[in-house]
């Protein structure tokens, strides 16, 4: 049970910032969609955004059951989300971004960008070896 305890913790730090994470990505989704010249770097963006609200679900979803349920669809969801992240981090041309997340530079700016990044990382390890757990023991 402390364990878990543990895991609700880790899982509601990610949340908090990806909250904030989540309502910009609405923001500019909402710019992006309505704007009347879109080409296909507005349709890139727009695939980001959608994959970093799929992330922002798949944290969610995972406060009912953490890594213990649901499994393929939450690892679906938390892919989405960091791929959508990769992908924009690396077609928005933001060339010190690497060298920004390995110096810690900004701690606050860091904190609210990785953490939910970090927490989506950490649980999607969680439900794929909770899952081979439960398929082996079929």
């Amino acid at each position: 049970m402390k364990n878990n305890s543990i895991l609700y913790i880790l899982l509601i730090v990610g949340i908090v910032p990806a909250t904030y994470l989540f309502s910009i990505t609405l923001l500019f989704l909402y710019l992006f969609i309505t704007d009347r010249n879109i080409g296909f770097s507005e349709i890139i963006m727009i695939f980001c955004f959608l994959c970093g609200i799929c992330g922002y679900i798949g944290l969610i979803t995972t406060l009912k059951g953490l890594h213990k349920t649901k499994h393929i669809q939450k690892s679906i969801f938390l892919t989405l989300g960091l791929i959508g992240f990769v992908i924009f981090v690396n077609y928005s041309g933001m060339n010190n971004f690497w060298k920004w997340v390995l110096y810690f530079e900004e701690p606050d700016e860091w904190l609210i960008i990785m953490l939910p990044l970090i927490v989506s990382g950490i649980f999607l390890v969680l439900i794929s070896n909770d899952f081979i757990k439960q398929r082996k023991k079929l």
